[in-house]
């Protein structure tokens, strides 16, 4: 029976340290001066400082930290801050890899894509593991190392999109759908875990942040930010306070204004129920329905889904998104996202396709009537709208149980709000989930929400194709004993689709690695 992942690596996120006691541990050298932790993360409580140049014993690796012995302390410190230490991380980038007795020896068994190892010994192109006590090997050119560059990192997100059979048609990652993620059972309980808000302690560096922006004023600052491959970022960090959340702003032109395709479709939901709720406070609105110009009604909750998830498919999701924008006039929708915001964007367009109902209406359980479009609108215009818009408007909906009155979307309930975060939840694009198992994080997060909305098109001006994707992650961090929450907001382009969609993975890992995974700098 093939040895499987299942039964000899079930601690492989955590590194391959099976070692016998006997053995002296690999020494590391310290290249630039660091803090040792007490976890491995770069939030855990800091122990002492270690000067350049010097060499501790190594005696575990996980992900991108190294725990040394200091005299009697042990702790961890970034791997990209040493050298020398044999315990070198690599993930598995093949489909299968083969696990051998020796270079080229006979089959033990396989190992996994995106399996994280932690190496022994490097012999003529051959990797050496140890494995409860067995030593197995397997071939170097099937592995990228753990702290290999973005530029690496989407070579190799583009060679598995090509295993994979990415076409332009349907994209690895940017069409991966939820029955791939990990979290998928799950996708249910983001409202309830979003509802609880943020319970523990926050974060080394936030608990001093500033106050999330109020409404209709732009943050203090936002901080710059390089993320290779992004024409555009905005990045948000929040942690509970008593007087609502604070929030860190990072960005790379985070106020540029762009076409982010339909990545904006989730702003026509919001501002709808911004006003429903100020209409009549107690409205259940995800169960209004909207009749379609054939005379079926549709419940407004699985409208949002179905706009999402596109498992109606994409002109369905258009038509339904275009109806959505037909039940307010166009200026009224930049009129609100101004005012949440404090930045003024076009937001007049449609999405390519009739819309369901050219003058909507809504009604109850009951059949009343509560909403009906306006019978003129204004001129049409373009739907440019920035990452910072983005990345703001995800961060109020997802965190408004914890946001000060003077913070949140005005009006709006979180009984109307959730059916919308529950549609986000079921965003075909998975670059997130994608990114957290690269860099090996999945197995210490508990608690996960992740929601998102894709957005993707070929400029006709350029012919490049773009991808815009806004996201959010809140959970709880089992190593350090914290919860995270973060959004963020970006945009990549390139002329082939395919790669474009690697270099948006290789994007988000990035990211995710800055922030969570001990890249950031000291």
């Amino acid at each position: 029976m093939p040895l499987r992942l299942s039964l000899l690596l079930s601690l492989s996120l955590l590194g391959f340290l099976c070692a016998s006691a006997a053995a002296a541990p690999p020494r590391v050298r310290i290249e630039r001066a660091t803090t040792l932790r007490e976890r491995p993360a770069d939030l855990g409580a800091p122990r002492l400082r270690l000067a350049e140049g010097e060499h501790y014993p190594a005696l575990d690796r996980r992900g991108a930290w190294v725990e040394v012995q200091v005299g009697p302390q042990r702790g961890w410190v970034p791997a990209s801050h040493t050298r020398g230490s044999s315990l070198a991380a690599s993930v598995v980038v093949a489909d299968r890899l083969n696990l051998r007795d020796g270079p080229g020896g006979a089959r033990l068994g396989e190992l996994e894509q995106d399996t994280w190892l932690v190496e022994r010994e490097r012999r003529e192109g051959w990797v050496r593991l140890d494995l409860g006590g067995r030593s197995g090997w397997v071939h170097a050119g099937y592995l990228l190392p753990a702290e290999a560059s973005s530029e690496a990192r989407a070579e190799a997100f583009l060679r598995r999109a090509r295993r994979e059979g990415s076409r332009a048609s349907h994209l690895a990652y940017l069409d991966r759908g939820l029955e791939r993620s990990p979290w998928r059972s799950e996708a249910t309980q983001v409202a309830a875990r979003l509802a609880r808000g943020l319970r523990l302690a926050p974060p080394a560096g936030l608990a001093q942040a500033p106050a999330f922006p109020a409404l209709g004023a732009l943050p203090s600052a936002i901080a710059p930010a390089r993320l290779d491959h992004a024409a555009q970022l905005c990045l948000v960090r929040v942690t509970r306070a008593a007087a609502g959340l604070r929030a860190r702003w990072r960005g790379q032109d985070p106020y540029a204004q762009d076409q982010c395709w339909s990545a904006t479709k989730q702003l026509q939901a919001l501002g709808l129920i911004q006003r429903l709720h100020a209409r009549e406070p107690s409205l259940r609105v995800g169960d209004l329905r909207l009749r379609d110009r054939s005379g079926t009604s549709h419940r407004l909750s699985d409208l949002f889904r179905a706009i999402v998830s596109y498992e109606r498919g994409v002109s369905f999701s258009n038509a339904a998104s275009g109806a959505l924008g037909r039940l307010r006039r166009r200026s009224e929708r930049e009129d609100d996202l101004a005012a949440w915001t404090g930045h003024r964007s076009d937001f007049r367009g449609d999405y390519g396709a009739a819309p369901l109902a050219e003058r909507p209406s809504l009604e109850d359980a009951t059949g009343r009537r509560v909403w009906t479009g306006p019978a003129s609108d204004d001129p049409r215009g373009p739907n440019l709208v920035s990452t910072y818009d983005l990345t703001r408007t995800l961060a109020m909906l997802a965190w408004h149980r914890g946001l000060a009155a003077e913070q949140r979307i005005p009006a709006a309930q979180w009984s109307g709000l959730a059916p919308l975060v529950e549609a986000l939840a079921h965003d075909p694009a998975r670059y997130l989930d994608v990114a957290l198992v690269q860099l090996g994080l999945a197995d210490r997060l508990r608690d996960v929400v992740i929601l998102s909305k894709l957005g993707h098109g070929v400029r006709s001006a350029t012919g490049l194709a773009e991808i815009a994707y806004v996201a959010l992650l809140q959970a709880h961090d089992a190593w350090t004993g914290r919860d995270v929450a973060l959004c963020f907001a970006l945009r990549v382009e390139h002329a082939d689709p395919v790669v474009c969609d690697a270099r948006a993975a290789a994007a988000v890992t990035q990211l995710l690695a800055s922030q969570l995974g001990g890249e950031r700098q000291e």
